[in-house]
């Protein structure tokens, strides 16, 4: 597709360039300028997308033709929650306010919108007793013969390898041969949500998971090269985040562990999803730190680095969990705890 962006860079000083002649040319010019200035515009096209497709049921030809009624309507079609719709409209708002800079548009419908306040989010958290629950069961079905034994033991090195340390799905799944570094102790974590890349340490008891996967279970007709996948599935290709997170959730389902998502009040509780593993490390962390007398709050920079987070904040969130877990933590016996602990790491 030849870039739009080129024909009118320099819109702001000369409004003769010539614009774009429908909104579908106007969204795409938006995404073309959006990515040279050095972001990531996956969420901006699905926005960009789903106001086209509003546009073209109501017959609507130009941007000019919404009015704050029909933004009102696309804007809350679906019934969305707070911060889905937060994420619309400053998605939206940016590209509005794009038009009316470049002389298109006089005014924006959408700045008399204001912000909703979204929901404080509560990240569900497996008790470490479920976590053992979970991955017994999941060794146990890679240990029985079968043909499926290969891709058991595939999910159970997967998503111990997310547990553990502090993965994404999609940071698991995008895992290759070339990225484990057992001599170092090392995963090198390659384009991660943010764009970036990280070191991720693991521990031992994760690098002989990850070396028997390969050793006794990886199929091995690739001849392994160091841009393979490092985990595969039933038909030898990479996983898949939705799949592999599908699968998790029937396993919780099955063992009876974990709850669903619940909202009450101005709070939202999260379910036991794949990604409650991530939420898992993070807060037994913090939990071990506390237990040995740690300063939690010197260590969540660490922790912050460790698991790729861009914001302080996204890690911070985790101190309001862990409250929950020391009182947990009080009502058992202390030997007993710190056992199941050790074990995990």
């Amino acid at each position: 597709m030849k870039d739009p962006f080129i024909d009118y860079r320099f819109a702001r000083e000369d409004r003769k360039v010539a614009h774009p002649k429908t909104p579908a040319g106007w969204a795409d010019a938006y995404i073309f300028f959006r990515r040279s200035l050095g972001f990531k515009t996956v969420e901006l096209e699905k926005v960009l997308r789903q106001l086209l497709v509003f546009m073209q049921k109501r017959g609507l030809a130009s941007f000019d033709r919404i009015d704050r009624k029909l933004a009102s309507e696309w804007l809350y079609q679906g019934s969305p929650q707070e911060l889905t719709i937060l994420v619309r409209l400053a998605t939206i708002r940016g590209f509005f306010r794009y038009l009316v800079s470049l002389g298109a548009l006089d005014a924006s419908p959408w700045d008399a919108f204001n912000y909703p306040k979204p929901k404080r989010f509560m990240p569900f958290v497996f008790p470490v007793d479920e976590i053992k629950r979970l991955f017994g069961y999941l060794r146990g079905r890679a240990g029985r013969a079968g043909p499926k034994s290969d891709l058991y033991f595939a999910y159970y090195a997967l998503f111990h390898t997310i547990y553990a340390c502090g993965l994404r799905a999609q940071e698991g799944c995008k895992l290759n041969i070339g990225d484990t570094d057992f001599g170092s102790s090392i995963f090198t974590v390659r384009e991660t949500k943010f764009g970036k890349s990280r070191l991720v340490p693991f521990n031992a008891r994760t690098g002989q998971i990850v070396r028997e996967y390969l050793e006794c279970y990886r199929p091995s007709e690739d001849g392994m090269p160091q841009d393979a996948p490092l985990f595969l599935n039933l038909i030898r290709k990479r996983f898949r985040p939705k799949l592999i997170s599908g699968h998790f959730s029937k396993v919780c389902s099955e063992l009876g562990i974990g709850q669903g998502k619940q909202v009450r009040g101005s709070m939202v509780y999260g379910g036991a999803t794949l990604h409650s593993l991530r939420h898992s490390f993070a807060v037994h962390r913090l939990l071990k730190w506390y237990e040995e007398g740690a300063d939690v709050n010197a260590k969540l920079p660490l922790l912050s680095t460790y698991m790729g987070h861009v914001h302080y904040k996204h890690t911070q969130r985790y101190l309001t969990v862990l409250p929950v877990f020391i009182d947990m933590a009080g009502k058992m016996l202390a030997g007993e705890f710190e056992t199941t602990l050790k074990d995990i790491e």
